[in-house]
């Protein structure tokens, strides 16, 4: 009896602290919401006109719209998809009914963005419950949700928070497909997020790529009949197509065929925007024929990525202090080079067969494993090379809101790393689950620092 009043205690205790983890997750973006002002964060006037066309006359604008376009560029975010923003514009409909107090309108235009991350917080603690035990569940908790680029994104006028937040729902519809053999729940979780996905930003179109290759090969592995194998797919499709297809469908015909309305934007840009920056004139290391090693070392497009994704905030003028960067990274890095060791030494082993059951065992979970892994993978290379492409082509902007879809899987490598070491250094349990929880609670407190420092403070 005694047992089962301290299991059901401890679970009492384990859902209070995911409430209160949700909660401050939501008031970190929240506050900053409330108390920065308009247009401090990138582009958001031009998405904001999104929002305000959609609330003032409820009705999708044509990208090419004069009230939503930008005059210097020549083209406005509306030829993309827009979910985040509809919602934005319904948002700001409900507040006018009880203010026309402009800035008002502008944060429940915001309130989007803080749902989105508030979610996927969420997300994310179901994600930890199934790959991780122990503090490194809380580990893993605090490095995903809580690096201050990303309490920023929840805080102003974006879409990728909406597309960060898909990317936990495809992540976790993954896990819960492997561990179920693919039951009704996981495919309806992967058709929902697939679906937002697409509605959200192309930098997290990777997820949907890999999620076509998770599903496939796992039911290969499964060795799940053809039969359940289509019947599922085609359960997952119809919902992604019942969330997604309606755009692509609109964007079809409004955009002469253009269904991702990328070429449509493009030509846009080149008839109406300002000589310098159209297509064909815009000063891109493409353009200048400047060599792709150039941008990456002298133009510092590496060390400006890693930087944002950490946190440079506004229009990317508020730096941090260079010891910030350096705790974070130190911490990361950490975790890179334990995954890395793990990785050469499980090859090593592998190679001068010395672990039998490495090279003997076959069972389907391990191989699942393999592919989570490889898939993992596979999403942190696809948003670094879009990103990389659209600076060295479109536009040089090496900034981290562009690669945050890798920061699952990132995270996910980085304490699996830092596992590795701990348990390589630490025999004593006591002593790092004492050090685990210190780092967890270091990361969880910075993001408050660093929004009433700097950002608060200073938009």
């Amino acid at each position: 009896m005694n047992n089962i009043l301290t299991q059901r205690n401890k679970k009492i205790f384990k859902t209070i602290l995911i409430i209160i983890f949700i909660i401050y997750i939501a008031y970190l973006c929240t506050n900053i919401a409330v108390n920065t002002e308009f247009n401090t964060a990138p582009d958001e006037f031009m998405k904001y006109d999104i929002c305000k066309y959609i609330c003032n006359h409820l009705k999708l604008p044509h990208g090419g719209d004069k009230e939503i376009m930008n005059e210097m560029w020549g083209i406005s975010y509306a030829f993309t998809p827009i979910l985040s923003y509809i919602f934005s514009g319904l948002f700001m409909k409900v507040a006018t009914f009880f203010t026309q107090n402009e800035f008002s309108l502008v944060v429940a235009a915001r309130l989007i963005s803080v749902i989105c991350i508030t979610i996927y917080a969420f997300v994310c603690v179901k994600i930890s419950e199934r790959l991780f035990k122990g503090v490194y569940k809380w580990l893993f908790i605090a490095f995903v949700t809580l690096l201050p680029q990303l309490i920023y994104l929840g805080s102003y006028i974006n879409n990728d928070s909406l597309a960060i937040m898909s990317t936990a729902i495809i992540v976790y519809s993954w896990i819960r497909g492997l561990e179920k053999d693919w039951d009704c729940k996981s495919c309806i979780i992967l058709g929902v997020g697939i679906g937002i996905c697409a509605l959200s930003y192309y930098n997290a179109y990777g997820y949907i790529l890999t999620s076509i290759i998770i599903y496939v090969t796992s039911c290969i592995i499964k060795k799940i009949d053809i039969k359940t194998f289509l019947k599922k797919g085609i359960v997952i499709t119809l919902i992604s197509l019942a969330i997604a297809g309606w755009w692509f469908v609109r964007s079809y015909i409004i955009y002469d065929g253009d269904f991702l309305g990328l070429n449509t934007s493009k030509q846009y840009s080149q008839m109406y925007a300002i000589e310098q920056l159209k297509p064909t004139n815009r000063a891109t290391p493409a353009n200048e024929n400047i060599p792709l090693i150039y941008m990456l070392k002298n133009m510092q497009w590496i060390k400006i990525s890693i930087q944002s994704m950490i946190g440079i905030f506004g229009y990317m003028n508020i730096i941090m202090d260079r010891k910030i960067y350096i705790l974070y990274l130190l911490t990361m890095g950490v975790g890179i080079i334990g995954i890395s060791f793990k990785w050469i030494v499980a090859s090593v082993k592998k190679i001068n067969n010395k672990n039998k059951e490495i090279i003997t065992k076959k069972d389907i979970k391990n191989k699942e494993k393999i592919l989570f892994n490889i898939i993992m993978v596979i999403n942190i290379i696809i948003p670094i090379i879009l990103s990389l492409y659209y600076s060295y082509f479109s536009d040089f902007q090496p900034q981290g809101r562009y690669i945050m879809p890798i920061i699952i899987p990132l995270m996910y490598f980085i304490v699996n790393g830092l596992k590795y070491i701990f348990d390589k250094i630490f025999k004593n349990e006591k002593i790092k689950n004492i050090l685990i929880i210190f780092i967890t609670i270091i990361w969880s407190i910075m993001p408050l620092y660093i929004s009433l420092t700097y950002i608060i403070n200073n938009l």
